[in-house]
Order: structure tokens, then sequence, then C-alpha cells
């Protein structure tokens, strides 16, 4: 179980509690969007269009209504919330992960739930979130009796010692080149890669949710969504799986298994996360994988750590970014640590309803 104090103070904490209250009541997702025009006027990356008229000329340009967060507060306070349905918080937990993007500045609904006022007028959403039924089960261990695997990709991302030792070999390539262009140009805009967690080296799995299907073929950060297949499997009860439920689970790994990133995400994160550490620091999947045959992510795990920047020693930030909640990453491979349950099933067009 995530408490609501810790969805309020964690980024995607923040954020689901807005989304639910956009699914539960109409007028604050009106609000929200006349709250966020401020925040975008100005704004370069925000693209406004224009109607061409029956002369050839432009239209004017609407002026767009907006209210200041003091009156988005006001819009929360009176809006009328109940108890969600398993469905109303998988809708808003989509939401939540598709807006998450670690290699831009944060969304302009981030910024505005970020306001201390903004976020306490959240807390009624996040303490329905907490005492739900359906949440109780987001801090649990792997669903070792039923995972879906999905099969977007082709091949099938393998797993094992040899695809993590090339994947911490590419990392490293990557972090020297990007260290020698800083020496002969600091202003070298290093861009590419921003995750950190082995998501396209490794095979993934999700559970699966009655009337959705399984989570792994929507919940996934910058996803690919559309038809797709997923399979079956059930996770061998001697797999030693690592659970992240909370963000010391994940700079745990750090700790214990360091990979420096500095230079290869120093531009990438600053911009996600304002930070300029002496190091960035990710897990070392190929050491891990040594110890542990998986590493789950729980999804109240997710909502506490995705895109925090957090200490793992003096001077050193990690950053967990590119995951998926309630994602079982398979180490060692999918064939050394699970079977089959049937063929793979089509997903014509799984979507979050």
């Amino acid at each position: 179980m995530v408490s609501a104090g810790e969805l309020l103070g964690s980024i995607r904490g923040r954020r689901l509690c807005l989304e639910l209250g956009r699914v539960l009541d109409t007028a604050v997702y009106q609000g929200c969007y006349y709250a966020i025009a401020p925040f975008q006027e100005g704004n370069p990356s925000v693209v406004s269009f224009r109607r061409i008229m029956d002369d050839g000329r432009l239209a004017p340009v609407s002026e767009r209504k907006s209210i200041s967060a003091r009156e988005f507060v006001e819009v929360l306070k009176s809006a009328k919330f109940r108890a969600p349905t398993e469905l109303e918080l998988i809708r808003a937990l989509d939401q939540t992960v598709t807006s998450a993007r670690f290699w831009q500045e944060p969304d302009f609904e981030d910024e505005l739930v970020a306001i201390p006022e903004v976020t306490e007028a959240l807390r009624p959403i996040a303490e329905l979130i907490a005492e739900s039924e359906y949440t109780s089960s987001w801090a649990n261990p792997v669903e070792r009796t039923e995972q879906w695997l999905p099969m977007r990709r082709v091949p099938v991302p393998a797993g094992g010692p040899q695809v993590l030792n090339e994947y911490r070999a590419w990392i490293l390539d990557d972090e020297s080149r990007s260290k020698q262009k800083f020496e002969e140009d600091p202003s070298y805009p290093s861009a590419g890669a921003w995750w950190s967690t082995p998501i396209s080296w490794v095979p993934y799995t999700t559970r699966s949710v009655a009337g959705m299907g399984p989570l792994c073929l929507y919940l996934e950060e910058d996803g690919r969504g559309g038809a797709a297949d997923a399979g079956a499997y059930r996770i061998s009860d001697a797999a030693r799986v690592f659970e992240i439920v909370e963000p010391g689970d994940w700079v745990e790994l750090c700790r214990r298994y360091p990979l420096e990133v500095t230079n290869c995400r120093r531009n990438v994160w600053f911009e996600t996360t304002g930070q300029l550490p002496s190091v960035w620091i990710i897990p070392d999947w190929a050491k891990v994988a040594e110890d542990y045959d998986g590493v789950h992510l729980t999804i109240g795990g997710y909502l506490t750590t995705s895109g925090e920047a957090l200490p793992v020693e003096a001077g050193s930030l990690t950053l967990m970014a590119g995951s998926t909640p309630d994602a079982t990453y398979c180490l060692s491979g999918l064939e050394a640590i699970a079977t089959p349950l049937g063929p793979p099933t089509f997903w014509p067009e799984p979507r979050c309803p």
C-alpha cells in the first residue's frame, strides 16, 4: 500500500492524483486545462494553430482563458470525488505513465501540481487512492502464477549474461565518447539515451487486470501502443527476484552495483530534474544479474521513485527513467526463470478504457 503522504511527496504520485481527479470530475479536467495556460505563455515548445480565412489571411489568435493556481485550488476544493473503481485507477495510472518524459523539462501539469497549495488540495484524492481496496496490492511482490510478456519488439529481447554484458559495454562506450566530447567542447549538447532500466535488452512481464488485459501493453513510458501479441508465463518459485517497493530499494541497487553515466545523461537529466551532480549513477544490470534473476518494480515503487533525483552517495544522484509499473525485468532471460502457460494471445487494440 502507498500512503497519501508518499503520493503527494513524489512527482508521479502527484500526477496520479491529478489524473484521477480529472477522471472523477470533469470540472477538474477543465480547470486544469485553464490552469496550465500561464505556464504555456511564451514557451517555444507550445504549438498554436490558426485557421485560414476565406480571403487567405490567418484568423486572429484567440485568447485562451486561464486561471491562477489559487483558483484551481478552489476548483479542487469544490469538486465531487468518490471512491474510484479499479478501471478508473488504472486509467489514471495510464495517463500518469504515458505523460512521463524524462528527457525534457517537466510537463506543465507536473509544474502545476508541484505548487504547495495545489499539492495540499490534492490530498482528498490521495487519501481515496491510499484507502482503495484496489491499491492494496500495489506494494505486493511479483505475482508468479501468471505474468504477461509483451511481444511488440521482434525478436523479444533475450536477456541473459551475454546480452547484459553487451549492454554495459554499450553504456561505457557512450559514457567515454560523451566525456571526450565535453572535454573538447563544454557546451556539447549530449542527448539520446535517457533511460536507466534495461527495458530494450531484457524481456519483462506484468500481471493482467480483468477487463483491461496485460498492464504491459499500455503502461510504458515512451511506449509504442497499438496491436500486439502477449504471452502468459509462470515464473519459477526458485527465481531470485529483487523487489523495488520504495525509492530506497532503487538506491540500494545503485549502491551495490554502481555504473556511472554522468556524461551521457548530463544534459537530458538536467532538463528533467534541474540537478547537475558530480556523478550520475544507474544500476549495473550485468552485476545485478549475478545475484538476481529478475527485478520487480511494484506500482507503488514506480509512483514514489520514477523521475526522482535520489542521492546515492555524497555528490552522486540516480534517476529511475524508462520504466513500467509492475514490470518484472527478467535479467536471466525468460526461458531461464519462466514457463509458458499457452500460445500467445493477439490483442488487436489494447487500450485503457
